[in-house]
């Protein structure tokens, strides 16, 4: 099960949530920034608690809650069927997702996600180096892999633009407090093509302290 949003929000303790205007600034944890260069020139940041989702932020508890949330709201499946639905998606590789990076703005977005089939031992709790795949969607990119969707506005536009050959994803820091790291591609879309550099530093929330 893979569930990629263009706002990936962690919660207290690193389950998803939505939040309100007015607890953005309390859940402004980091920044995912972008620089774009080429045939479309622009920077951009956005929060690094709407940027950055993995599975290794949630607390068993969370992701038990999250999927049985996601399996509520699935019209296909039957309520007297949804304790077998979420006993199998606990048992699924990966849950939800190992890693993503959604960098999203009214500039530009870049979304960075595993290559379908990639398991928790392609994408692990610890630092690591990967490859950003010239493909034009995810479910093209082999396991081990990443793949980055690219839309840019143009001429009032938006276009998506293709990684054009293989990128780059580092992941220098990952643990249960912080992930950071780069990520650099080149993309095209017709006959322009652009540069795409970011970094994302981003700190995992930490659970309210609650008063007896």
């Amino acid at each position: 099960m893979l569930i990629v949003v263009g706002s990936m929000a962690c919660g207290p303790t690193g389950g998803q949530v939505t939040s309100t205007p007015d607890d953005d600034a309390e859940l402004s944890l980091g920044s995912c920034d972008v620089t774009v260069t080429g045939a479309v020139s622009v920077s951009f940041s956005s929060e690094g608690i709407h940027s950055f989702s993995s599975d290794y932020w949630f607390t068993e508890e969370e992701m038990r809650q999250a999927l049985e949330e996601t399996i509520r709201d699935d019209v296909t499946i039957a309520p007297e069927n949804v304790a077998w639905a979420l006993d199998q998606a606990l048992a699924s590789d990966p849950r939800i997702i190992p890693l993503g990076v959604a960098c999203v703005r009214p500039e530009g977005s870049i979304t960075i996600v595993p290559g379908l089939g990639s398991q928790y031992r392609d994408v692990p709790f610890e630092p690591k180096e990967y490859e950003i795949a010239p493909v034009a969607s995810p479910p093209e990119a082999v396991p081990g892999n990443f793949a980055a969707v690219v839309v840019l506005p143009v001429d009032g536009q938006d276009v998506q633009f293709v990684v054009s050959e293989p990128g780059v994803l580092r992941v220098e820091t990952f643990h249960r407090s912080r992930v950071a790291g780069s990520f650099a591609l080149k993309a095209a879309a017709s006959e322009r093509t652009i540069q795409v550099e970011g970094r994302f530093d981003i700190q995992r929330p930490v659970a309210p302290t609650v008063e007896p």
